[in-house]
């Protein structure tokens, strides 16, 4: 099960298993990403861009309560797992303890879409059965054991796939319908496979996973964490209406790339859980701030051909406002794997869950006040990074288990 670590002795930098080990994972975020920036010009000339709008508020209607359905288990899979854990077995435990959960939240997404009166319901609501399964799906057991293969065979290259076909077909029939049941199509059929593959087998007696207390506030912190992006864009969007339309694209591309700063983090999860303190360990953390940093200096680099491509030159964000809304890439990544790493492993559920929700919140108000006293919106990227500086000198202040956490990265990177 614990495949490519590195030795705990080893005192090179970059092993050649570090190595694979993060290509592995940069595969599960990078392709889907390629992919769906790829198609993004293909489905909004087909279909239109009021109908992406919709297909995309399916999607993160879905996500977020998928984080609900997932109930923590990619948090806290490491530890579920231990050195000796089955996969199979897991995986099945995994399954029973979600399903509940599952018929739940596609009820209640379901009529959350129809309270909500979108202009076309069923384009919404297929759009959010596609993304609801990523709450159920065996994505959990790649981050627990720290080998890829399984998210990458049952998740993502399927859904690659029902995205490529997908696309194909819109040349021909330019149906939305067609478009969204092959993703639809190619996320529930990979979810039933992996079940006979690895959950539908008999064990000879029937052991229980104990879970760990107050994973409720695991919940409530993965959903903010989640849906920070999108909560800003909305109250935004809501404050602003179409003054806010250039932050909104320049927030979804923060999204893309912050998304690939934790392919490091995402890879060494199970590593960081297992050998902490180790020189292996201690590499790893320090290949995951220098993969941050180097995200960082890419997103801002590209961000004038990704305007000019993805947004057509509509987007009026100067390159200074760019910096300051994409430097947060880093503190993003080191406040993750804090979370991650140190304060959930240790069970300081509820700390976590402050640090995770005190981020949206703070971006709201910082909007709410600016708009209030009728100061330019030009000011939100700079009060937005001085938040994040805010949080990092708040939690070295009053947060003893963080400044312990500093001290090992110094101890890291010396």
């Amino acid at each position: 099960m614990r495949q490519n670590r590195p030795s705990k002795s080893n005192p090179e930098k970059l092993t050649s298993l570090d190595l694979q080990r993060y290509l592995s994972f940069a595969s599960l975020t990078l392709f889907p990403i390629a992919v769906s920036v790829a198609s993004l010009p293909v489905v909004v000339h087909h279909l239109g861009i009021s109908t992406w709008q919709e297909i995309i508020s399916g999607q993160g209607i879905g996500l977020i309560l998928a984080e609900v359905v997932d109930g923590g288990w990619v948090s806290l899979g490491p530890k579920l797992l231990g050195p000796e854990g089955s996969g199979s077995f897991n995986f099945r435990a995994s399954l029973r303890e979600r399903f509940t959960r599952f018929i739940i939240c596609v009820g209640l997404g379901l009529g959350l879409i129809q309270l909500l009166q979108f202009h076309n319901a069923l384009v919404v609501s297929i759009s959010f059965l596609s993304w609801i399964t990523t709450g159920i799906n065996i994505h959990w057991l790649s981050i627990a054991s720290g080998v890829a293969n399984y998210s990458r065979d049952y998740v993502v290259v399927p859904r690659i796939i029902g995205q490529i076909i997908g696309i194909g077909l819109l040349f021909f029939y330019q149906s939305t319908i067609t478009y969204l049941l092959l993703q639809l199509l190619f996320s529930f059929l990979p979810l039933v496979i992996s079940i006979f593959r690895f959950a539908h087998r008999d064990l000879s007696r029937d052991l229980k996973i104990e879970l760990r207390k107050n994973r409720s506030f695991i919940v409530i912190g993965n959903i903010f964490r989640s849906s920070t992006i999108w909560i800003i864009i909305v109250c935004g969007t809501s404050l602003y209406k179409t003054d806010f339309a250039g932050f909104a694209a320049i927030f979804k591309y923060l999204d893309i790339f912050a998304s690939v700063s934790l392919v490091i983090n995402q890879s060494n999860h199970a590593l960081m859980i297992s050998e902490k303190g180790t020189t292996g360990a201690q590499n790893s953390q320090l290949h995951s701030i220098i993969f941050s940093v180097v995200t960082f200096f890419l997103s801002l680099g590209l961000w004038p051909l990704a305007e000019k491509l993805l947004f057509s030159n509509q987007v009026q964000i100067d390159l200074v406002s760019a910096f300051f809304i994409l430097c947060v890439i880093p503190f993003r990544a080191l406040l993750y794997h804090y979370l991650q790493d140190y304060l959930i492993p240790s069970e300081r559920y509820k700390t976590a869950t402050v640090i995770y929700s005190v981020q949206p919140f703070i971006a709201i108000l910082i909007l709410i006040i600016i708009n209030t006293i009728g100061l330019r919106i030009s000011l939100f990227p700079y009060l937005f990074v001085t938040s994040f500086i805010a949080i990092f000198l708040c939690l070295s202040i009053m947060d003893s288990f963080f400044r312990k956490f500093l001290m090992l990265l110094k101890k890291s990177n010396s």
